[in-house]
């Protein structure tokens, strides 16, 4: 069995607010895969992340400033 992993176009936009995370978040840090995780979940209205990550992303809010559910 595969699994297929849906891809999401960037726009500019979309980059600019990665860009624009990583500034915000530059003292946790946060880098431009997290930034995009985070990106992506909002334009897609997500609050769940599944992440190893847990002392970034504890750390990082979506666009309303409400915390992410992380997963494992």
């Amino acid at each position: 069995m595969t699994a297929e992993i849906p891809t999401v176009p960037a726009p500019v936009a979309a980059l600019r607010q990665v860009a624009s995370l990583m500034r915000q978040y530059a003292d946790v840090p946060m880098d431009f895969a997290d930034g995009t995780l985070v990106a992506v979940a909002d334009a897609l209205g997500l609050a769940t992340i599944f992440t190893t990550d847990r002392r970034g992303f504890a750390a990082y809010r979506g666009a309303r400033g409400n915390a992410l559910t992380l997963l494992p």
